[in-house]
């Protein structure tokens, strides 16, 4: 179209914030690229994920723990009506893989595994279209 600017101006707040979240985006790129591609750092994450929701210290974690850590998660992250039992149960027998009414570290790991590559999907998938703008 002949006379139509193409170019957009937008204010200098608007591209500081994309920028930030281009930055955001690529740190937690990067975290999950470095969690993912070296397993001896994994293994640490686990272990300190694993030891923070580990309460009892008795090497397992029960649905109390796992409700405790899901509620306070949530009220972190701004969510005002906490998951319910129910709901808590649901996950909990999800990462419960040998049914044994409790989750050990290794059952914890194929979850955090899974999470984070789930994660690194969708921030490279993020990346992608913020570079398309």
């Amino acid at each position: 179209n002949p006379g139509h600017d193409t170019n957009v101006n937008l204010p200098p707040e608007f591209t500081d914030d994309f920028k930030l979240v281009i930055m955001s985006l690529q740190e937690t790129f990067d975290s999950l690229e470095l969690i993912l591609g070296n397993e001896q750092t994994f293994q640490q994450v686990v272990d300190t994920v694993f030891a923070n929701l580990d309460c009892n210290r008795d090497g397992a974690l029960d649905m109390k723990e796992l409700h405790q850590f899901i509620v306070a998660a949530s009220g972190e992250m701004g969510i005002k009506d906490p998951p319910t039992h129910e709901q808590v149960h649901h996950v909990f027998k999800h990462l419960d893989l040998n049914n044994d009414e409790s989750v050990s570290r290794d059952e914890l790991a194929v979850f955090l595994k899974h999470l984070f590559t789930e994660q690194l999907k969708h921030t490279t998938e993020k990346l992608k279209a913020a570079s398309k703008k």
